[in-house]
């Protein structure tokens, strides 16, 4: 199992992703696990970036495209997190368990046509693909609408929270 090679992966506040062996402590930029963490994706906040901008680096960094297959992407950008947190409760679909379900339509163009599912989702799927989200087991989006909180209310809390930052923000906005 290729999760077994790893054993700690960090990401840094520069955005550099950082795995250690546990055969010595060889230092690697992804070794087969795929971690989510705040803004690391460019400020999208989509595992569906990260996905395809990781092993895509790997791949050209070793000038090897046989690296990474789509399944072992995907694998790791779900059950790998799981697996490196040592999550007893989440992680996979049984009946019990705390996982959560992402259904990504591949009605869009780009998403056309479907050979593999697993290259679909590394290297087409966006975020504008995702249709119905279940979070530990409730809904939480549906035909790509939030059905739990209303994303109108919270952008206009967020530019009211904004001001001073964007305010502050105006003397860089030739270079932002």
């Amino acid at each position: 199992d290729e999760l077994d090679q790893t054993r700690i992966l960090a990401l840094d506040s520069s955005n550099r992703y950082t795995v250690t062996d546990k055969d010595g402590g060889k230092q690697h930029f992804l070794n087969g696990l795929l971690v989510k963490e705040e803004d690391a994706s460019g400020n999208t906040l989509s595992m569906f970036d990260q996905m395809r901008m990781l092993p895509n680096a790997q791949k050209t960094a070793n000038h090897d495209r046989s690296l990474f297959p789509a399944r072992t992407i995907v694998r790791a950008a779900t059950r790998g997190g799981a697996e490196v947190l040592h999550g007893t409760d989440y992680g996979y679909l049984a009946p019990g368990m705390a996982a959560d379900l992402t259904l990504v339509s591949t009605e869009a163009a780009h998403m056309f046509p479907v050979y593999n599912p697993f290259s679909a989702l590394a290297y087409a799927a966006n975020a504008a693909d995702v249709d119905t989200v279940f979070a530990n087991g409730r809904m939480v989006v549906r035909h790509g609408e939030l059905t739990t909180l209303d994303l109108a209310e919270i952008r206009a809390q967020l530019v009211e929270k904004m001001k001073p930052f964007m305010a502050a923000a105006e003397k860089y906005s030739d270079i932002i």
